[in-house]
């Protein structure tokens, strides 16, 4: 088990075993400090996620800010590629194989709007893919962070592979964490994207560079 898997295995599991009502009064307390960020109150466009059980709630929040703000939220994107093996045979046959390829991308959420069930049991809008445009603001789950605004996610990778890709960058990228989840130091590898504000029940913390 890496350092990273440790990290996280036992920062969720802290995190589980606080009760639902603790939890919903920290995650009010959290969306009371984003809404008050300079940073949000002069976003157009904010990216958020759903959340699910045990993570920070941020259903309250997508509702509020999608009374004066683009909303957009992530989907999971299936594709099948053609993966054949390199020998001659095979090339003369065409390729018959497929891989399936999952990768990260932002719909636009609409209050009433329709949701389905994405491929891990969160709800997904369903709607118009943000293409291209200014992505002003981006509010991103973690499993811990430090105050160097190093994070680990939740292990499948997509942020990171989201933010190191080709598609709409955000201006600044907010991670929501209880306050327990924030350490002295975690691991960081070269393709890690940093925090640019970390904000728990407690404080803001700005990360300066």
């Amino acid at each position: 088990m890496s350092e990273k898997e440790a990290i996280r295995g036992r920062m969720l599991s802290i995190r589980k075993g606080i009760p639902d009502e603790e939890k919903h009064e920290m995650s009010k307390r959290i969306m009371e400090r984003l809404f008050d960020l300079e940073e949000f109150g002069n976003a157009k466009t904010v990216a958020f996620y759903l959340s699910k059980k045990d993570e920070v709630d941020t259903w309250a929040m997508v509702e509020e800010a999608a009374r004066g703000k683009e909303v957009l939220l992530p989907i999971v994107k299936v594709h099948f590629l053609a993966a054949c093996r390199a020998d001659a045979a095979q090339v003369a046959k065409g390729c018959d194989q497929k891989v399936k390829e999952k990768s990260l991308k932002f719909v636009y959420y609409e209050k009433n709007g329709k949701m389905r069930r994405g491929p891990y049991g969160i709800m997904e809008p369903v709607g118009e893919e943000f293409a291209g445009g200014i992505m002003d603001l981006m509010v991103v789950p973690l499993a811990a962070a430090d105050r160097g605004g190093n994070r680990i996610g939740m292990g499948k990778g997509y942020y990171d592979r989201y933010l190191n890709g080709e598609g709409p960058k955000p201006k600044v990228l907010v991670g929501l964490c209880f306050d327990f989840q924030v350490m002295e130091n975690v691991p960081a590898e070269a393709h890690d994207v940093p925090l640019n504000i970390i904000i728990t029940n407690k404080e803001i913390i700005r990360v300066k560079r």
